[in-house]
């Protein structure tokens, strides 16, 4: 019976606004619609003409076999103990299960580029507006600007402000700011990469996979490969198959879920406020970026299926943001949890040999210093003359 409450919020939020006479609550993992009598449900299941009449017909006789994450998961993957098991909860038929990449590796991340530029994602690389603070602003006035940057005027030009239109007016200053906006960006970018290049492989992978899937969008094809290959080794060397792969799904997840937002933003303008409220909740997914992108694409793929079939009104999306809140924060109290996991395996003195081989065998980013020493000890006395003549001090 729970998981027929839990399917029949699954219909509420999915294809019509929330009844006030119906309340949720928390039962485990799942969200327990209630109403005060089996009339009220009845009235519901009604209501929700839109839903495929064969559909309400298996619920009303109670038939509908329901998976529940964890049977999800085992069917689709992965088997990776630091993915939640909350990015299973909207399985579309449109889901990405293949890691495999159907297009080149520069086509997608250009494309993708694209789009989130156009819907104004908060990305930490700078691609967008939203990815400039107040403190990233201030700094660059404070540091960077030394002269100002005027909006061009109709006298320098030498054309009457009678001939000029607002549109052309708005343009001028659109293209200030633009100019503006790239310079400061690109100044910022400098300093974040600066750590990121000396990320190994394997710590690259993880980072990616974790905590920062946009350096997905600094890298080039053959460092994608490189990160490819690194993935089986891992898989492998801990028992695990290629079905476990996570770099292609995320990053077909981050593909799909940019372009139909973008199709979706251009179709209704409206939805950009959407687009802003699922920024704010997916960072309630940070530290498991693949999970989150997992939700998000799910999510926006099932959006776009009800657009195709006409039944997507204007009260779909906020409608889904109670039960999408829900998984969001789910996720990151997984991530909290494996912290937590981590932490305790490093305190318990049985895991000792286990800590010590993995912080020297396994390093995420380079140590210059380690890495050039270990270098020199393979030079030979001629590269080393060229070395202290090339830097020597005059």
């Amino acid at each position: 019976m729970r998981k027929l409450f839990a399917a029949l919020l699954f219909i509420a939020i999915f294809y019509m606004p929330v009844f006030a006479a119906f309340s949720f609550r928390m039962d485990g993992d799942d969200i327990v619609l209630s109403a005060d009598s089996e009339c009220e449900i009845q009235q519901f299941i009604q209501a929700t003409g839109e839903i495929d009449k064969d559909v309400m017909r298996e619920l009303q006789s109670g038939n509908q076999q329901f998976i529940d994450n964890e049977e999800v998961k085992q069917k689709i993957g992965p088997n990776i103990p630091f993915i939640s098991s909350a990015a299973f909860a909207r399985i579309s038929d449109g889901s990405i299960t293949n890691a495999d990449l159907p297009d080149e590796f520069d086509e997608i991340k250009s494309d993708m580029i694209r789009d989130i530029r156009a819907v104004n994602w908060k990305t930490g690389y700078n691609i967008t507006a939203k990815d400039l603070t107040f403190w990233d602003r201030l700094a660059f006035v404070c540091g960077r600007i030394t002269k100002s940057m005027p909006i061009p005027s109709v006298a320098t030009i030498g054309i009457p402000s009678s001939l000029i239109s607002d549109d052309e007016v708005h343009a001028a200053l659109d293209a200030s700011v633009q100019k503006l906006t790239q310079a400061l960006q690109y100044s910022i970018m400098d300093s974040k990469l600066k750590k990121e290049v000396r990320y190994t492989p394997e710590g690259l992978y993880f980072a990616i996979i974790t905590k920062n899937p946009f350096l997905l969008l600094t890298i080039d094809d053959d460092i994608y490969a490189t990160l490819e290959r690194t993935e089986m080794a891992i898989l492998k060397q801990y028992g695990r198959t290629k079905d476990d792969r996570l770099l292609g799904i995320l990053f077909q997840n981050m593909h799909t879920f940019f372009d139909l937002r973008n199709k979706l933003e251009n179709i209704n303008p409206r939805l950009r406020n959407e687009t802003n409220s699922l920024l704010k909740m997916s960072k309630y997914g940070a530290g498991d970026a693949w999970s989150t992108y997992k939700l998000l694409a799910d999510h926006t793929i099932i959006m776009n299926n009800l657009l195709n079939q006409h039944i997507l009104n204007e009260d779909y999306e906020e409608n889904t943001f109670i039960a999408l809140k829900k998984l969001f924060m789910q996720i990151g109290n997984d991530v909290k949890k494996h912290h937590t996991q981590e932490h305790s395996i490093r305190q318990d003195p049985a895991n000792a040999e286990m800590v010590h081989r993995v912080d020297t065998e396994y390093k995420h980013i380079q140590n210059l210093k380690e890495d050039a020493l270990r270098e020199l000890k393979n030079t030979d006395n001629a590269d080393k003359e060229l070395l202290l003549r090339a830097y020597k001090k005059d």
